[in-house]
């Protein structure tokens, strides 16, 4: 029997409809999918900013970089020491590495005259000095340090020993005459990496100046 053209224009109606809502089913599933390929390409660069912060801030401590961690000094260990002596000794350099701590008078009054007597030497590549706290590695003595080393124009290879432990351990591994877990210690190692004088007292920083000046220019002759 054959249909009538009211029967094709409901079919035709029927199958409009039909394709209209296969399209918005589509659409829909195109538009959720793509949802979820943001949300985890979101995902993965701030996986990557938090690892980059890490890593920035190891580089930071390691290279003792101060302007990277705001309000601490980076810790030291006796073998890092020792590696930092040897580094200056492969570029002919004289290390003076003065242990000190802000509630030491003697160390507060001689460290601006050595850092001042010794900067023509380091401005010259001749000297590397080097500074490390003996204060608590907590507050309000880290700051105290802080303020201490950028009112003398300090802060560059300025180091902390965290605990009593790596201290009594820098001692016992790097002094002669420095026998106790007292400051202020100066030592000074001459161009080959060798311990050349130890002070241990205060009023002598005049002496500590021109002691690694003779090592300097002695060095270079």
């Amino acid at each position: 029997m054959p249909h009538s053209p009211r029967t094709y224009v409901k079919f035709y109606v029927k199958a409009q409809t039909m394709i209209c809502r296969l399209s918005t089913l589509g659409s829909i599933a195109i538009l959720l999918t793509a949802t979820l390929l943001f949300a985890a390409c979101s995902e993965e660069p701030a996986k990557g900013k938090s690892s980059a912060a890490s890593v920035g801030k190891t580089s930071a401590m390691s290279t003792g970089s101060l302007s990277a961690v705001p309000g601490q000094l980076p810790p030291i260990t006796p073998d890092e020491i020792k590696a930092l002596v040897a580094k200056a000794a492969t570029e002919n350099k004289v290390v003076v590495i003065d242990f000190w701590a802000t509630w030491c008078i003697p160390c507060v009054e001689m460290f601006p005259k050595i850092h001042q007597g010794l900067q023509p030497l380091v401005d010259a590549g001749k000297v590397q000095l080097v500074s490390v706290s003996f204060d608590a590695n907590e507050e309000p003595y880290i700051s105290r340090a802080i303020n201490f080393l950028r009112t003398n124009h300090a802060l560059k290879h300025a180091y902390i020993a965290p605990t009593s432990d790596v201290q009594e351990s820098i001692v016992d591994a790097l002094g002669n005459d420095w026998n106790d877990l007292v400051v202020p210690a100066i030592l000074i190692y001459n161009t080959k990496g060798e311990l050349a004088a130890e002070f241990l007292t205060g009023g002598v920083s005049q002496e500590i100046v021109n002691i690694a000046t003779d090592l300097a220019t002695d060095s270079r002759e």
